[in-house]
């Protein structure tokens, strides 16, 4: 009995396997299918002519011997009749024999390449039907999500949603003085004693990503520059350009945005794959792409030559619909 059990684990563990790995599976036999078939044709185109000569040769003597009436017993030597009935009938054989040897020839390769696009056709079927099973699968997390984010901005307000969005998970805390325009010379003076605010900011991080799947870092991008206007102006010129692609286009992935922003190889692997599943397709969501610019006040980084002072990180994120396949 534990023998049994034994084997039926592994019997069902490989099944599973097999179920997990099936489009793999089916590209593999389809490849070796093709191969084979590949080899057949080959080898049928080889000796078809070979066939085809016997096969005329045989159907030629069998018209000698129609007009002339008669032909010799290799066995016996004699001289019997041969009628025209006999001729069609041997004629027939003579065709179907033909036939079956071609199907011989050709069979074993027609079956291959059948099988072959048997095989690519299944794993493609398989892997319609995951995609379509991840695309809801994902439609129904960002609900979910954005449920989420309504519940905590209608409880806790739009302060807390941006302390959980942007990972705000430390105080920074800084001096200030009151300050008022000296009459005489213009200055601005402090005045009063030094007062202290605190500032909610990202202390520690390991992916600032994490406010959003699809922002990205502006310091990661090929086009932006020191100077903050010029930065804007760019970037509204892409978000302008985007646009018109949707128009025209009818939808853009995140990636096309990622290349022209100039960041693909700034990005992970997973960002890069993401980036082609989702967009923005025309007549959803809001309708038009968006860049919103978000700078995220962080003391991760060595400000003004000191480390842990308060400075900003740009994040560009982007109003995706989310996953755009099933929406084209």
């Amino acid at each position: 009995m534990k023998l049994n059990g034994t084997m039926m684990k592994t019997v069902g563990s490989l099944v599973s396997k097999a179920r997990v790995n099936s489009p793999t599976i089916c590209l593999v036999g389809g490849l070796v299918c093709l191969g084979a078939g590949a080899y057949f044709w080959h080898q049928a185109g080889r000796h078809i002519d070979e066939k085809l000569d016997e096969s005329k040769e045989q159907i030629d003597n069998l018209k000698a011997m129609k007009e002339a009436g008669e032909y010799e017993d290799v066995e016996t030597g004699e001289t019997v009749e041969f009628t025209v009935e006999e001729y069609k009938k041997e004629l027939t054989h003579a065709y179907v024999a033909t036939s079956i040897e071609t199907i011989k020839l050709y069979g074993p390769a027609v079956l291959c390449t059948v099988g072959a696009g048997v095989c690519f056709v299944t794993g493609n079927q398989i892997l319609a039907k995951r995609l379509a099973g991840m695309t809801a699968a994902y439609s129904a997390a960002q609900k979910a999500y954005m449920r989420y984010r309504k519940n905590v901005i209608e409880d806790l307000g739009d302060d807390a949603d941006k302390k959980y969005l942007l990972g705000l998970n430390g105080k920074y805390q800084e001096k200030y003085y009151d300050t008022k325009i000296d009459e005489k010379t213009g200055e601005v003076i402090n005045i009063g004693k030094a007062k202290t605010r605190e500032f909610d900011v990202v202390s520690d991080v390991k992916d600032w990503r994490q406010a959003s799947p699809y922002a990205v870092e502006t310091s990661k991008c090929a086009g932006m520059t020191k100077d903050y206007q010029y930065n804007i102006m760019w970037l509204s010129s892409l978000e302008e350009n985007v646009n018109t692609r949707l128009g025209w286009k009818g939808y853009v992935t995140l990636y096309e945005v990622y290349e022209m922003l100039g960041c693909l190889n700034n990005i992970t692997s997973e960002a890069e794959k993401m980036a082609h599943q989702v967009g923005w397709v025309k007549g959803y969501g809001d309708g038009d792409v968006r860049f919103n610019l978000v700078m995220v006040p962080t003391t991760c980084y060595i400000a003004d030559g000191v480390a842990g002072n308060l400075s900003e990180v740009g994040l560009i994120d982007f109003n995706c619909i989310g996953s755009i396949w099933d929406k084209i």
